[in-house]
């Protein structure tokens, strides 16, 4: 079975006590979703409701959350029981809410570490300790280890084949919403291979941009829009067990005219040159620092 052993997720939370210590904070606040499934293996869904994990450089981490999830973040990896807390739903009662609760786990703790996507509304609350935002977690998955190459290695493999399903669905006057409906055998086929598949971090996203929308990918494709004339794109975001992977291709339900076909030509033309210039830095033939 693909997943990341315990041992793993031990071994994160060292270095990120290893990080603390070493940028002398007496303690380092996790919020972010991200983050807490990244050293715990523990999804959820956090909605209003901020989730915490406390890491100082030495000893057990902990959890607060909210107390609706109390017993399905006991799946959380190296948290035992007794150290994950909770704090009461709005509108709690005195001295139960997460800023009553907080500082009761902050204890005498001064120098605190906190994410750079902490929510402004908990970073004012916390005003009164000596706050550093640094990107601990954040750097330390920069570097992926073996088990995540192969996490993420799963998700690509669904990606693509999401998108031979879309380009199989696309045809001279389809609909943008046709492709949409392909979500579904992604999905399901992910289900049906994937058999610890965890619902609340695994997620397809399908869609086909006709041209001239298909030049802002970004923008949402209007589901009546249709594949004619012109160059179409494909996309597809997989997201499997937390690790995710994108796929997309650029095609043609008609023959391109010659000015895509130019452009197209070009495209190649400055990626051609540019994996030349990068193979003639990697064997110095090309000065380092015009590699920059």
């Amino acid at each position: 079975m693909l997943q990341i052993e315990p041992e793993e997720y031990r071994s994160r939370v060292e270095s990120l006590q290893s990080a603390v210590r070493d940028a002398g904070l007496d303690l380092f606040i996790v919020s972010a979703f991200e983050s807490i499934y990244y050293l715990t293996g523990a999804g959820f869904e956090p909605l209003e409701r901020p989730f915490f994990l406390l890491v100082s450089p030495s000893g057990a981490p902990s959890l607060l959350v909210p107390k609706l999830d109390h017993e399905h973040m006991k799946k959380a990896h190296n948290i035992s029981p007794e150290n994950i807390h909770t704090y009461s739903e709005y509108p709690a009662p005195a001295g139960r809410s997460w800023s009553d609760r907080l500082p009761d786990l902050i204890d005498d703790a001064q120098c605190i570490g906190v994410e750079p996507s902490l929510r402004q509304d908990i970073f004012s609350d916390l005003s009164r300790y000596s706050l550093r935002m640094i990107p601990l977690v954040e750097r330390l998955r920069l570097v992926k280890t073996q088990a995540e190459v192969k996490m993420i290695e799963r998700a690509a493999m669904y990606a693509d084949y999401g998108v031979k399903r879309l380009l199989t669905a696309s045809y001279y006057g389809a609909t943008v919403a046709e492709g949409f409906a392909e979500t579904r055998a992604a999905t399901s086929r992910i289900i049906r291979e994937v058999h610890d598949w965890e619902p609340l971090t695994t997620k397809v996203i399908m869609a086909t941009w006709s041209a001239p929308g298909s030049a802002m990918p970004h923008s949402v494709p209007d589901l009546c829009d249709r594949l004619c004339e012109g160059p179409h794109a494909a996309m597809v975001l997989t997201r499997v067990n937390g690790y995710a992977a994108e796929s997309e291709r650029t095609y043609f339900t008609a023959p391109p005219c010659t000015q895509a076909k130019q452009a197209f030509n070009a495209m190649m033309e400055a990626r051609r040159i540019a994996v030349l210039r990068e193979m003639k830095c990697a064997v110095g033939l090309v000065p380092q620092s015009s590699c920059i």
